[in-house]
């Protein structure tokens, strides 16, 4: 599969990045394991503490933690925005859900 990637990316003469220097590479890899075992035991504590529904919400308090701190894709602005569109969406499900039901 990553050959074809790398076929496709070089016949349609898509951008490449700088390379990482070799210097960084301990650094990354540790960033990235802290991650997946924070995310592991995350997923695990919540699983085994909770219900469903509680460690789903685990689980989505840790991806936001996520977006706001460590890749900083989202801000607070942002964050607003997401909610207020979760909200819109959550109540035109609830407000289908109850015409149905009548």
């Amino acid at each position: 599969m990553m050959l074809v990637i790398i076929w496709i990316a070089r016949r349609r003469n898509f951008p490449m990045e700088a390379p990482v220097p070799w210097s960084e590479i301990p650094r990354i890899f540790v960033r990235t394991l802290l991650l997946c075992l924070c995310r592991s035991f995350c997923s695990e504590a919540s699983t085994l503490a909770c219900s469903p529904d509680g460690s789903r919400g685990g689980r989505a308090l840790y991806a936001l933690v996520l977006a706001l701190f460590v890749y900083r894709a989202l801000d607070w602005r942002g964050l607003v925005s997401v909610l207020a569109d979760s909200a819109r969406s959550t109540a035109v499900v609830g407000i289908i859900i109850c015409a149905h039901s009548s």
